[in-house]
């Protein structure tokens, strides 16, 4: 196959369709071919993930427990067709499937350094996996579906009295399969390890309503010695409350990492591309600023998202100012509430989602934002891990175990004192 036949191909896979020429060029130049005769098993279910593979040439078939009791044929694969795309959002980044060429084929082989880039560089392409990935789960369990309802056709007569029970027994285990599957998007998609800022310390957590959710939190680190930090709250819940996290947050980084780019001008821009890719459903509210240490100063844009609480070294609240802001993804212009305050030594600053403020008691009544603001006061902790803990305890308290109805994420900053 010639390199122009090799990008024509590429040109082809929705992946990619959305590079030009001289894009679809540089990444061949960064990727290997490889020829694998019938029979070879390319992918490897559970097995660490090195990268991605496009088939160019020749067919392939996908399994599920490949070689044991429980083997299930997925389906076949052909040109054009992006493999190894789901170790992605593994949490261990093994792959989810065992893949065998069923004729002699011709690979186009990307690193996983090389794709990761791809998809932070290009939000559409990374809109684009996450569509894929819906798919493979629908044919995934369309297959289930098929294979369970003939093996129920079969002892139908035998069987009978059971059928109610296992109906239901499968409508379980897609349920827990995609909420298996969603948490670990989600956790691999938030920061594992939080970042070091000069003279102040920080802390972070969210609590899913349920197995997964829309909130979220991050961080970005920038050349001026600034840190971007956010927190937002995505739409619906579950799998696509996750889908939508995954596709916000890889905006959210690649259009963070613009170099003079404003809070206001971040947040543009990540509306312009949701309302560009249609993401259908998908809106997001979102605080997100740039933190400076020397200074204590917090330059934010908030999009419909709960105002920040600060107080200062001695307890006081410190007033923000509150503009009209609107949620992403939804109108365009987008209004922004764009804002400044400065966190003084000793200061404290808390982000936070609407699942602490409207958690509701077994009676209906709202936790509020005056009653974290009086919790908030009545802290004696400094480090804000604890105060994270507290808040949370308070909520619970407060909630006295009723079910959470929304998404929990909090994020303190506690500057140190001079």
């Amino acid at each position: 196959m010639t390199s122009a036949e090799i990008l024509q191909t590429l040109a082809r896979v929705p992946f990619f369709a959305t590079l030009d020429a001289e894009e679809l060029e540089s990444l061949v130049r960064a990727a290997g071919i490889q020829k694998k005769p019938a029979g070879t098993l390319l992918i490897r279910e559970g097995k660490p993930a090195g990268g991605v593979l496009v088939i160019l040439e020749g067919e392939t078939e996908v399994f599920k427990s490949y070689g044991q009791e429980g083997e299930r044929r997925l389906g076949t694969r052909g040109p054009g067709t992006v493999l190894g795309e789901m170790s992605f959002f593994s949490p261990h980044q093994t792959h989810t499937a065992t893949i065998q060429a069923v004729t002699p084929v011709l690979l186009f082989c990307l690193e996983r350094d090389t794709f990761e880039t791809l998809l932070i560089r290009y939000p559409k392409v990374t809109a684009e996996l996450l569509r894929t990935v819906s798919r493979r789960l629908e044919d995934s369990e369309t297959m289930t579906v098929i294979d369970l309802t003939e093996k129920n056709r079969l002892l139908e007569k035998a069987l009978d009295d059971l059928q109610a029970a296992q109906e239901q027994l499968i409508e379980k285990e897609k349920l827990e399969h995609e909420l298996e599957l969603a948490s670990q998007i989600q956790q691999s998609l938030l920061p594992r390890e939080l970042p070091s800022l000069p003279g102040a310390g920080l802390a972070a957590l969210t609590i899913p309503a349920r197995a997964v959710g829309g909130d979220f939190y991050g961080f970005l680190a920038h050349s001026d010695g600034r840190t971007g930090m956010f927190a937002g709250d995505v739409s619906d819940k579950g799998m696509p409350a996750a889908l939508g996290m995954a596709l916000v947050l890889s905006l959210l980084h690649a259009e963070g990492s613009r170099k003079h780019h404003t809070p206001a001008q971040i947040l543009t821009n990540v509306n312009q591309h949701l309302l560009e890719i249609g993401a259908a459903n998908t809106f997001v509210t979102l605080l997100f600023g740039f933190y400076d240490p020397p200074t204590g100063r917090f330059s934010y844009a908030r999009a419909g998202h709960p105002l920040p609480v600060l107080l200062s070294g001695q307890g006081e609240l410190i007033p923000v100012q509150q503009g009209l802001g609107q949620a992403l993804g939804i109108f365009e212009p987008v209004v922004l509430d764009v804002q400044e305050v400065q966190l003084p030594p000793g200061g404290m600053m808390l982000m936070y989602s609407d699942g602490v403020s409207e958690a509701a008691n077994p009676q209906g009544d709202q936790f509020g934002v005056e009653r974290l603001q009086l919790e908030l006061q009545a802290l004696e902790e400094d480090d804000p891990h604890e105060v994270c803990q507290r808040v949370l305890q308070a909520v619970r308290k407060y909630t006295q175990g009723q079910p959470g109805q929304d998404d929990l994420t909090l994020v303190c900053l506690r500057r140190g004192a001079d």
